[in-house]
Formats: C-alpha cells, sequence, structure tokens
C-alpha cells in the first residue's frame, strides 16, 4: 500500500513538473514567449532588432509595441526595428506583443550603445620629403576599383575610371580641372571627362552610371547647386549665349539663360539683348575654367563674336540670374586683350579676369566694373575660395618668382599674404625641385582651405612639392597638411601630357578629392581618375 501510494505521489510530482515547464510566460495562455534581450550598438549607426516571431504557437499575427520609440522605426516585416542612437550608454525599451485573443506579452530589450572605433588618424604636418617608389610592396597598376594604402601617409587612393569598359573608345577618363567642382551636391556622384570630349557621370562607389548625351569639350559644365542629378552647360565655347539645365537621370533638357532675352541691362529695362551692347556678340562663356557664385546667383562671362573658326573677344559681362539681368558690362577698349579665363568670386562681388597681357594682368572687379582690385600681373594657375572671415580669396604661385612664391590675396581687405615656395629644395637641399601645380579652393564648407596639387619629372621624387596632394592653410605661417602622392609622373612624353597632369578637385566638405594620375606611366593614354576620401575632421574647421 505505502509502494502504490509513493507510486501516485511520484507520478503527480512528474506532472506537475511537467505542467510548470510548459507554462506560458508573464501569464499568457498561449504558449508563445517573447525573450528579453542584451544588444550592443554603434553610436549613429542603425541595428536591425528582430522582437520575436510574426507568429505565435496558435497562428495568430502578433501585434507589436516599443516604448520608448524615439529611436527605432519598425520595419517592412513588423516583427523587427531599426534602433538609432545618437548617444553612448544603456538604454532599456520594453516590448508587448499581442494577437487580440490572449493576454499580451512582454519583454525588455537592454540596448548598450558604443563609440564606432575611429578609422582616423593625424595627415603629416610640414615639409615632407617622402619617395612613394621606395615602399616594396608599391603596385606597378591600380586595375579600376582597386586601391593602394600608403603605409607613409595612411590615405588610400581608388582607381575610379575604367577607359576599356566605359569611354567607348576613350583611351583617358579623367576629372575636368581644379577649379571645377567635381562632386554633385550630395557626394553621390561625379563628372568625369573622355578622350572624346564627352562627359561621363560615375557614382561615388565607382560604378559608372551614365554618359550624358549633348555637352562636350569645353561647355561649361557646372553641377546643379541644389539637385544632384541636373548639370548646366552651353553650348560648344558658350557658342549661342545660352545655358542648359539637363537631368542625367530623365534626360530632359530646358533653357535657364538667354542672354538674347534679358530683363534689363545696368538697370534699363528698354535693353534686354547682350547684342545690343555688341551687335555680333555670338558667345558667352569663362573660357571653360570658371564658375559661378556660390549660390549659383551670379555669373562672370567673356562675350565674343566667331570669325571663321576663331573667337574674338569683344567684352566682360556680370550676369544675374535672380534677376535675369545683365547687371555690368565692360568693353574691350577699356580693359585689354582676351583674357586668359573669367571666373565669379564665391560671394559673388566681384568678376576677377585672368590675363597674361602686360599691365592687366588679374583683377577683381566690382560687379558694375566701376572699380577693381590688381591681384597679380599677369595670369597663373590659381583658384578663389573664401576665408574664415567670409572674405573672397585668390591664390597662385608666381612662377616668374625664382622660387615660386605661393600667395594669397585677401580681396575685400586688398591684403596680399606671402607663405611657401613652391621651387622649396629637396631633402638634400642642395639643389631646388621643378614642380607645378593647380589649386582647388571649392571647399566652401572648409573656409580658409586650399587643395594644391603639384606635378613634376624631376626624380628622386624627394621634393615637398613634387607630385603631391596637399592641403594648406590660407594665413601667414599655415599648417601644410600632406594628403597624399600622385603617382604620376606627366613629362615622360612631352607635347602629349596635359590630360596627365593633376589637377586635383575637392568637395564642399574636403572629405573627398578626385586627381588624375599616370601611375608613373607618364601618357595621356594612361591617365585616370582617382579619389581619395577623408574622415570629416582631418581637415580641422577654422
Amino acid at each position: 500500500m505505502k509502494t502504490i501510494l509513493y507510486s501516485l505521489l511520484v507520478l503527480l510530482f512528474l506532472s506537475c513538473s511537467s505542467k510548470d515547464d510548459d507554462a506560458p510566460i508573464n501569464g499568457n495562455t498561449d504558449s508563445y514567449r517573447l525573450k528579453d534581450q542584451a544588444i550592443t550598438a554603434i553610436q549613429n549607426e542603425s541595428k536591425k532588432i528582430t522582437l520575436g516571431n510574426i507568429k505565435n504557437s496558435s497562428g495568430n499575427t502578433l501585434t507589436y509595441t516599443v516604448t520608448p520609440d524615439s529611436k527605432i522605426t519598425f520595419t517592412s516585416e513588423k516583427n523587427s526595428i531599426e534602433y538609432t542612437s545618437d548617444q553612448v550608454g544603456v538604454e532599456t525599451l520594453n516590448v508587448t506583443a499581442t494577437d487580440g485573443i490572449n493576454t499580451p506579452i512582454t519583454a525588455k530589450i537592454n540596448i548598450t550603445v558604443k563609440e564606432a572605433e575611429s578609422t582616423s588618424f593625424d595627415l603629416i604636418e610640414g615639409y615632407d620629403f617622402y619617395d612613394p617608389k621606395s615602399d616594396p610592396n608599391f603596385p606597378t597598376v591600380l586595375l579600376p576599383g582597386e586601391s593602394y594604402t600608403s603605409p607613409h601617409y595612411k590615405t588610400t587612393v581608388r582607381r575610379l575610371s575604367n577607359p576599356s569598359q566605359d569611354g567607348a573608345g576613350a583611351s583617358f577618363m579623367v576629372n575636368e580641372y581644379s577649379r571645377k567642382q567635381s562632386f554633385n551636391i550630395d557626394d553621390t556622384k561625379i563628372l568625369i571627362y573622355a578622350e572624346d570630349g564627352f562627359y561621363h557621370v560615375y557614382n561615388i562607389d565607382g560604378s559608372h552610371y551614365k554618359k550624358i548625351q549633348g555637352p562636350a569639350s569645353d561647355c561649361e559644365i557646372d553641377w546643379h547647386l541644389t539637385d544632384p542629378n541636373k548639370v548646366i552647360y552651353t553650348d560648344l565655347n558658350g557658342i549661342g549665349l545660352k545655358f542648359y539645365e539637363h537631368n542625367i537621370v530623365t534626360d530632359e533638357v530646358k533653357t535657364i539663360i538667354d542672354l538674347t532675352n534679358v530683363a534689363s541691362i545696368n538697370g534699363n529695362t528698354s535693353l534686354t539683348s547682350v547684342k545690343q551692347i555688341w551687335p555680333d556678340a555670338d558667345a558667352a562663356w569663362t573660357k571653360a575654367e570658371g564658375t559661378s557664385s556660390k549660390d549659383g546667383r551670379y555669373r562672370g562671362l567673356m562675350i565674343e563674336k566667331v570669325v571663321g573658326n576663331d573667337l574674338y573677344f569683344l567684352g566682360l559681362i556680370v550676369y544675374d540670374q535672380q534677376e535675369n539681368a545683365i547687371v555690368g558690362y565692360l568693353d574691350k577698349a577699356d580693359y585689354g586683350d582676351k583674357p586668359d579665363h573669367v571666373s565669379m568670386s564665391p560671394s559673388g562681388d566681384y568678376i576677377v579676369p585672368s590675363s597674361t597681357q602686360n599691365g592687366v594682368g588679374t583683377r577683381a572687379y566690382t560687379r558694375d566694373f566701376s572699380s577693381y582690385v590688381q591681384l597679380h600681373r599677369t595670369s597663373e594657375h590659381s583658384d578663389l575660395g573664401i576665408l574664415p572671415n567670409g572674405h573672397d580669396v585668390y591664390i597662385a604661385a608666381d612662377y616668374q618668382d625664382n622660387e615660386g612664391q605661393i600667395f594669397m590675396y585677401d580681396i575685400q581687405a586688398n591684403q596680399k599674404t606671402e607663405f611657401n615656395h613652391l621651387y622649396q629644395y629637396n631633402s638634400g637641399g642642395d639643389k631646388p625641385i621643378s614642380a607645378a601645380n593647380h589649386y582647388s579652393l571649392k571647399a566652401f564648407n572648409k573656409p580658409g582651405w586650399a587643395l594644391l596639387s603639384t606635378y613634376s619629372s624631376a626624380n628622386p621624387l624627394n621634393g615637398w612639392a613634387q607630385n603631391k596632394l596637399i592641403a594648406i592653410e590660407l594665413k601667414q605661417g599655415g599648417r601644410i597638411l600632406n594628403i597624399s602622392n600622385t603617382y604620376g609622373d606627366h613629362t615622360k612624353f612631352p607635347g602629349k601630357n596635359y590630360w596627365a597632369e593633376t589637377k586635383g578637385s575637392v568637395n564642399r566638405d574636403f572629405t573627398k578629392i578626385i586627381f588624375t594620375s599616370t601611375w608613373f606611366a607618364g601618357r595621356d593614354e594612361d591617365s585616370n581618375a582617382y579619389i581619395i576620401e577623408l574622415e570629416p575632421n582631418q581637415i580641422p574647421d577654422l
């Protein structure tokens, strides 16, 4: 009898134990369980978190709620969320699931948010004399999409262009010029120039987006200042006196400027065409090296007439796109011979024609041409940018100076500042180096910095400004931050090397640089576009 009673107690105990093991969590009358979770996330990075199953064990669809909900968004699956936090620390999310029939079940998600591991590094400051060929692992060639990280500079160079695949017979594809902004407004696309004169768009990841049908060669092409999918351009050499807007997604084209149909000239509403100033005007352009003001409102243009296969200079104008008006003009008789190029200053306060003519040189005229500031005695490789005080600045190297004096000119303050010398001595200190340069001051969101890109064939490559990409702080005694070597030799094949020159172009935040390199091959045919990406604060705010 005792044995039978003992056996019954054991069976009863086991039965109760089994029922406890299968009991629902949080009093749910269905057997589905919602589990607590411990999650690690990275600051400012989205983290996908699965809350639980879509259905419970009865086959009923579960509806989830999460509190607090300020840092989450539900995904399309409805049983998962994307969590993003800009704060480092620990946060608890309360999760509730219900099928509308059984008792709701709850759980907690404890999220530990950590700082991202920094990949940033300090750029080498000061005069640097590294020879890139000293790296035994230096690759002899980079194929499209391949990268090389310098053991000295720590920056990574990635080849972008692929002429054989994307250029339809073009032997080279490069960025057009240092004074031009190669990156669209949201840094997702890049303009690339091909040997046949046509322009291509590459995505920032290196994939080829498309060849733009229409604009070609010297057509004043620039990205739209607010729409990342539009470019602005003219017909060849500005002939036709019109500017067009082209949507690269739809290929829709419309005329946005027609200088034969303006609202006024110098405030006179009875004058409505540039041909009322110069009846034989045929073309309006910057000679392919200028840009509009930073906000796109003002354009400084040279006006020319077609004579046979040539263009004959007539004068200069400032056009106000907001008012569709010519707000100033200057006749050739009051200026001089045709300038090398013309551009508007970023502020829009000045038109800056740059001439090699003796007694003219580079000047910054006010919009109405009533006065000017003399910036330099001739025309050099140069650019216009912004200083931290908001003033317009001009930078160039004086090629006529024995040491290649680099200088800047604060236009509003009418003040010249000299700093580094381009023809600096090499690391041995025994002889001056030979180098030429271009400047890009298009990093308008990093005022006070210039990108200097240089090219040289001298060997060994141990000069501070030989085949280099360098950030220069625009002030007396300003910092020199070494970004990379250009890995190019443009003068190996004289007479065929213009497109092999390094003409680095920087984006608005100074976080991306596009430049041309031959990878030491030294021919136009070996010229390709390469890109370097920097961390946001490697070029510091001033």
